[in-house]
């Protein structure tokens, strides 16, 4: 099977053959179901993870988001992690220019046991807090500064700016659990 090769020409260990996986959104008149149907497709697909500290993946699921230079995948392995246009790590950069320059967070809140000890046994929740001037969406729903931080699910659709029916199908992503 052919391995999709990330812009850096290095194969992205967790994709199959573009053959397996639906074609990305590249119609600004995608609707809810088409944006939908994408997603789960990717998150549907298993991600082969050579490190066993990423506990999740960001797959870019618009053409847009597909163009990225650091590729299509965003890995994510600390407990925290904040994208935006002017964010520290290039990895989780988003370079539209109405993306905020710290514009989400992403963050596992892991419970220590009794014991201080983690529970590799137990489903360590996901959230996604949006820090942005205008919003990040969450399954078509907005989430502003003030809103409390959202719990992000596997297969579910982040859109950054807009809402991805009104036409914006520019960088929308699907997350991605890792069975680590």
């Amino acid at each position: 099977m052919a391995m999709a090769v990330d812009s850096a020409g290095d194969p992205a260990k967790d994709e199959v053959s573009a053959a397996s996986i639906p074609s990305v959104l590249k119609s600004s008149a995608s609707s809810e179901d088409e944006i939908r149907a994408v997603a789960r497709k990717f998150a549907d697909q298993p991600v082969q993870n050579p490190d066993s500290g990423v506990w999740a993946v960001l797959t870019a699921i618009s053409k847009n988001a597909r163009q990225r230079p650091q590729g299509i995948n965003i890995l994510l392995s600390a407990d925290e992690h904040c994208l935006g246009r002017c964010v520290e790590d290039a990895h989780f950069q988003i370079g539209a220019i109405a993306v905020s320059a710290n514009h989400c967070r992403i963050l596992r809140d892991r419970v220590a046991a009794a014991d201080g000890e983690l529970d590799p046994n137990l489903s360590v929740p996901v959230f996604l807090k949006d820090t942005s001037t205008n919003g990040t969406y969450l399954n078509w729903t907005k989430l502003r500064k003030r809103s409390p931080q959202a719990r992000l699910q596997h297969g579910d659709i982040i859109s950054f700016i807009a809402p991805p029916h009104n036409g914006n199908i520019r960088e929308l992503f699907s997350h991605r659990s890792c069975i680590c």
